[in-house]
């Protein structure tokens, strides 16, 4: 710390007193400020005596001969240590009484203040926010001779919610879409004085409503060259407002998406997919699956053949067979044609006008 005392007994002979090695040992509510405690005299002088030096309860006792024209002594320790309880504090102030008797004779006070004890360090966060409910996150990272606790201050109740904050605390009966405001605050164990550090948090409540309904999907073509389309899907609810994200695909093969819509880029023209698409909403709630059809751009006609007891579509281009390219959008795509020119009884014909297939009478020759 420093020199903590001066006595004077003249311009030539000032009596100083040290106070170093200051250290904290324990922790709340057993935390003690110890230091010890040196002595010297300097100016220009001379002593020949035996002299007791006192500083609170700490004493040195011995003969002094210093001889004429002396500047200094040099730094005499007093046996033992200051050793003083810190209550519940980051920070205090002692006084000691201090003297020198024999020759000369001095007598003072000596403030001793103590180091600072560091502030914690916390993280804070709010999670799991729902219609009447909000759970507040915190934890000390670190805590300094147990010094410290984390409270909870809400603004909409004006008052303390927890007085030792240590992981999550859940504030429940809230209004729904109402924004709350909370204070979280490093405080002294014992609660005393104000708080140390402070982080506020602000959250609104989730708003109730419907379970949302999957209404209908759109399509839209965009030609990327002669061969290539990027296809953008987009769907429609009874409550697009609410709609966090959306889950596409097919055959185990899906991808989430923020909002309503999502392109799949670089699919070959002339394909045709089966889809579903599951949404949820910003209340965590999954729809039931919607399942619907889209295309990329038809080049050639279709031919339509009779299996059984069912229609089936094949290509005139390409009679029972597919080539099963591999698409840049990860999605996997299939042929429904069967068979080939030779196995075809029945023929039906379709024609595409650029957004659905319109199949023709079935005919069959006698």
């Amino acid at each position: 710390m420093g020199i903590v005392a001066n006595l004077d007994y003249s311009q030539y002979l000032r009596v100083s007193f040290d106070v170093y090695n200051e250290r904290y040992e324990g922790a709340y509510p057993n935390l003690r400020y110890k230091a010890n405690v040196r002595f010297k005299i300097t100016g220009q002088f001379a002593i020949q005596a035996y002299n007791t030096v006192k500083f609170g309860g700490l004493t040195w006792s011995g003969y002094m001969n210093y001889g004429y024209y002396t500047q200094d002594t040099g730094w005499i320790n007093i046996p033992g240590e200051i050793n003083e309880s810190m209550g519940c504090n980051r920070q205090r102030n002692f006084s000691f009484n201090c003297s020198i008797s024999g020759w000369p004779n001095l007598s003072g006070t000596a403030s001793v203040t103590t180091p600072l004890i560091s502030a914690p360090e916390f993280d804070t966060s709010i999670s799991d926010i729902d219609v009447e409910s909000l759970v507040i996150n915190g934890k000390l990272k670190s805590n300094p001779y147990n010094l410290y606790c984390l409270r909870v201050w809400s603004k909409d109740k004006n008052g303390f919610i927890s007085n030792n904050l240590n992981g999550s605390l859940t504030v429940d009966g809230l209004t729904q879409k109402t924004q709350y405001e909370f204070h979280v605050e490093v405080w002294k164990a014992d609660l005393s004085g104000s708080y140390v550090s402070q982080k506020i948090l602000t959250a609104t409540t989730l708003e109730n409503y419907p379970e949302i309904n999957i209404e209908s999907v759109d399509f839209v073509i965009t030609e990327v060259d002669s061969e290539y389309d990027n296809v953008t899907l987009t769907v429609h609810t009874s409550d697009d407002t609410h709609v966090k994200s959306c889950t596409w695909g097919t055959r185990g093969n899906y991808k989430v998406s923020e909002g309503t819509s999502t392109t799949y880029n670089n699919l070959p023209k002339n394909l045709e997919f089966d889809f579903e698409v599951t949404i949820e909403d910003t209340l965590g709630r999954t729809s039931k699956p919607f399942e619907f059809k889209f295309n990329t751009t038809f080049t050639y006609m279709e031919a339509w053949v009779f299996v059984g007891g069912a229609w089936k579509r094949g290509y005139s281009m390409a009679l029972g067979r597919m080539n099963k390219p591999k698409l840049d959008s990860g999605i996997s795509a299939y042929s429904s044609g069967v068979g080939n020119r030779d196995t075809y009884n029945l023929v039906r014909l379709s024609a595409y006008d650029g957004l659905e297939w319109h199949q023709a009478i079935p005919y069959k020759e006698e």
